[in-house]
């Protein structure tokens, strides 16, 4: 066949040829527009997605006052600890059943966007071991950045088969991203091994038994002091003296400050023995990837933590390492040690409480009592970080999956922004229901 149609071709070759050439350059070229910068899908009013454009504001050069955050900082490690506590926060068996049964009774989709069986969920109940819970009861620690499922599978379930909207990516069994060294408490192992039901200080769920560790009490008391190393740097490397990488840290995570110098700081940081067993070892972190807890409160130095998150895609619960609204903020605060709960109806409530946003005046109030860069601006489903005022528009930083005005298609953003409150960048202002500050500003100082 194929002599034949070279030989039935073979005047035909050079035009062939030619078609051929001109349909790859049409291709590439299209591949090559592809390749360029996407059309501005949002309008982000013209803000400057960098946070230092931010800091001219009048007193942002103020700070929280070491009183404040001297409490601040202790409730937060008393949170860190709970699941190592004496009388650790456990979720009770109705608990965990009950949302067992409510994610079977919704169905739902899976990775292939056909409906969830009842045999899938059948296969998962037995696989839990819920009949026993808990079927075991001892501490350990996360050795790397790890998911926190509802349920003891990577397999997603979707609310419905389409993108957005309930479907890809808001994985309703992607509870957390657990960051490395983070102490919990674990309830409930899976039958075959392979999944730990653990209770960590903000969520529980389960978790992949290779990436824990247990700890014995020794281990334990090296928690337990009030100096800890704070990761301020997405990506960093934490290795051991001899070079050996222990895990990746991103900001979120917390160890142990053994000894801390001019550049550069000692920390502890668990791996795991033959036995598995928590092992500690000692670790480098530069003055440029960590900071000693907590660090100062400031305007400034939010910015400067924040800034890095800008363009990084979103993630619900975490998902592939990302972080979603709420996430974004837990993280951006912890090396100041503030402490904040996983979900943004809880972190709009936490501390001061809420204060209500109504009527017409919406702006105005934020205007004079929220706090740039500490104020977070909430809405159904939505938090936000407040960052003042630019060019006569109120800003806002967070992480955001789609943008537009209400009742209509989402355009995608998928990543963390920095959008006006008001103006054809969604109207997030209508929507907004209230703020919290994490500081006010009585409590900041020179």
């Amino acid at each position: 066949m194929g002599e034949g149609g070279a030989r039935g071709g073979g005047r035909r070759r050079p035009v062939t040829r030619l078609l051929m050439f001109l349909v790859l350059a049409q291709t590439l070229a299209g591949f090559s527009a592809c390749q360029t910068a996407p059309p501005a899908i949002l309008d982000f009013g013209g803000l400057p997605q960098d946070t230092s454009f931010y800091l001219s504001q009048p007193d942002l050069d103020l700070t929280a006052s070491p009183a404040l955050q001297k409490e601040r900082y202790a409730e937060f490690l008393n949170k860190l600890l709970e699941p190592w506590g004496d009388n650790p926060p456990v979720p009770s068996v109705e608990e965990v059943i009950t949302q067992f049964k409510k994610l079977r009774a919704q169905g739902g989709y899976g990775e292939n966007l056909r409906p969830r069986s009842e045999a899938w969920y059948d296969e998962l109940w037995l696989l839990s071991d819920l009949d026993a819970y808990p079927n075991t009861v001892f501490k350990a620690t996360t050795l790397t950045a790890t998911d926190l499922r509802v349920l003891p599978t990577m397999g997603p379930v979707f609310d419905t088969p389409r993108v957005g909207g309930g479907g890809y990516p808001f994985d309703r069994l992607q509870q957390s991203r657990v960051a490395p060294n983070t102490p919990v408490l674990v309830l409930n192992v899976s039958r075959n091994g392979e999944w730990a039901f653990v209770n960590c200080h903000y969520a529980w769920g389960w978790i992949h038994r290779r990436d824990l560790a247990r700890v014995h009490d020794e281990h334990v008391k090296c928690w337990r002091g009030d100096r800890f190393a704070a990761v301020i740097k997405d990506g960093t490397e934490v290795r051991d003296k001899d070079g050996r990488l222990l895990f990746v840290a991103d900001v979120g995570t917390i160890l142990p400050l053994f000894t801390q110098k001019f550049n550069e700081y000692q920390v502890m940081a668990a791996t795991v023995d033959d036995e598995g067993w928590a092992s500690i070892k000692q670790a480098n972190l530069s003055a440029t990837q960590a900071v000693a807890m907590p660090m100062a409160l400031s305007a400034k130095n939010v910015a400067a933590v924040a800034n890095q998150f800008l363009g990084r895609p979103y993630g619900w619960g975490g998902y592939l390492g990302n972080r979603d609204c709420s996430s974004l903020v837990k993280d951006l605060y912890t090396p100041f040690g503030l402490w904040l709960p996983r979900n943004s109806a809880d972190q709009a409530q936490h501390g001061g409480g809420m204060v209500e946003l109504s009527g017409f005046s919406k702006a105005t109030v934020l205007d004079g009592q929220a706090v740039p860069f500490l104020s977070l601006i909430w809405m159904p489903g939505h938090i936000m970080i407040y960052l003042g005022q630019y060019s006569g528009q109120e800003a806002i930083m967070h992480s955001l999956w789609g943008g537009g005005k209400p009742g209509e298609k989402l355009d995608p953003v998928g990543r963390v922004v920095i959008t006006p409150l008001e103006g054809e960048g969604g109207g997030l202002l209508q929507r907004a229901q209230g703020f919290v500050n994490l500081v006010n500003r009585d409590q900041l100082q020179r």
